[in-house]
């Protein structure tokens, strides 16, 4: 669903009628879809999907939410689901992880941000640098908006720790030479997937 939202906006970015491929009322259903999952009860979180059971996917996935969040802010405008997801990573990058490694490298959260504690691929380490550039595009839309102030005191702290943006590019720079598993949650090795959204974080973070 991210993806058919990102080609979409990627069609009106760039003038492209909404007929190719998709009408306006299909656009229109889809984004309207895409929001029911989107921001869940303004807590930030993004659910997988509605479905517990056969499967159970009523998760927030930590790529899945990045990707999703960066899609509403950048590409759809909408500020105000990205500021509570900021607000859904900064609680999640201090939570107890139950599963003996840092969360930062959790691949998905139960709805109340509590971490998933049953046995799953981990680490997978495309999530934070995922959640880095998402929260970097974000940062950089305050900053032209002339909130340079908000991304300094909730976004981007310098001291070593603190939740935000820095604190998942201190990850990225320590792990990217790790193994993890892939975005498929199948294999533990080094992936291409994982090692391109790793590069871009520490570019566009270097910024």
């Amino acid at each position: 669903l991210a993806l058919s939202i990102f080609c979409i906006a990627l069609c009106g970015k760039y003038g492209v009628e909404a007929a190719e491929p998709y009408s306006q009322g299909e656009i229109d259903t889809i984004t309207s879809l895409f929001f029911e999952n989107v921001d869940l009860g303004g807590s930030g979180a993004v659910v997988a999907a509605p479905s517990t059971s056969h499967p159970d996917y009523s998760y927030h996935w930590m790529r899945d939410g990045a990707i999703s969040m960066n899609i509403a802010s950048e590409y759809l405008g909408n500020k105000t689901v990205m500021e509570h997801y900021v607000n859904w990573v900064l609680n999640a990058q201090q939570a107890q992880d139950p599963n003996g490694i840092d969360v930062r490298g959790e691949p998905k959260f139960y709805l109340n941000g509590k971490v998933y504690d049953g046995p799953w691929g981990r680490p997978q380490n495309d999530g934070p640098a995922l959640r880095a550039i998402a929260l970097i595009n974000y940062a950089n839309f305050l900053i032209k908006d002339g909130q340079q102030q908000k991304v300094l005191d909730k976004l981007y702290k310098s001291e070593l720790g603190s939740p935000g943006i820095k604190q998942d590019l201190e990850y990225v720079a320590h792990h990217w030479q790790d193994s993890s598993f892939d975005l498929w949650e199948e294999c533990n090795g080094n992936h291409f997937f994982t090692k391109f959204v790793q590069r871009k974080a520490l570019l566009i973070g270097a910024d």
